[in-house]
């Protein structure tokens, strides 16, 4: 096995104590390096400063396009983040997360981010959601636009986008959980699977 992303919880259970918090050490200091390298910048005035502007030409577009694609991998660096939460915590929430045998599969550096959902109390269903997504792993090309098709004809029959409990299972499949206050949430998969 070459890359990390293909480690799983079967590897996981197999690993001594000593070598489980050898390996989360390792997880931590790698997260928190790619994080030092975050520059310091207000992406929100960026953003701001861009829409203001009365005219646009291509290339205020272009700058635009770039501010928000900036802004969404500040973001995502902000959901890897994992300070607060103690290496005893995630290793812990790891061996508790796989002792369920149906979870081995999922990669353990997805496990790590659902056991940091259940440490920061998220809402239980989105974090069910986000499981069965990674137990889903890999969807097919063809279950992507089976989805996609779905979801285009709920909407058109009815009118409006999907709520709480519409269509769940297809929302599923495209990495979407809506939640009770119909708020939507981005699923993730960070692992490799095959």
């Amino acid at each position: 096995m070459d890359d990390p992303r293909e480690i799983d919880g079967n590897f996981w259970l197999n690993l001594q104590k000593e070598n489980q918090i050898l390996f989360m050490c390792g997880f931590l200091m790698g997260v928190s390096l790619s994080l030092l390298r975050k520059p310091e910048v207000d992406i929100s005035d960026l953003i701001k400063s861009e829409k203001n502007q009365k005219h646009f030409s291509s290339n205020d577009l272009s700058k635009l396009f770039k501010s928000v694609m900036l802004r969404k991998y500040f973001d995502h660096l902000n959901d890897i983040s994992l300070d607060n939460i103690i290496l005893k915590q995630l290793i812990d929430g790891l061996n508790t997360f796989y002792e369920k045998f149906d979870r081995r599969n999922i990669k353990i550096i997805d496990a790590i981010y659902v056991v940091k959902m259940q440490i920061e109390g998220k809402d239980p269903e989105l974090i069910d959601a986000q499981i069965l997504y990674l137990k889903r792993q890999p969807i097919s090309e063809k279950m992507l636009h089976s989805a996609e098709n779905k979801t285009e004809y709920f909407k058109e029959k009815y009118k409006i986008n999907p709520q709480y409990n519409d269509i769940k299972y297809t929302l599923n499949t495209l990495g979407i959980f809506i939640d009770s206050s119909n708020e939507r949430h981005s699923l993730f998969c960070y692992g490799k699977y095959k």
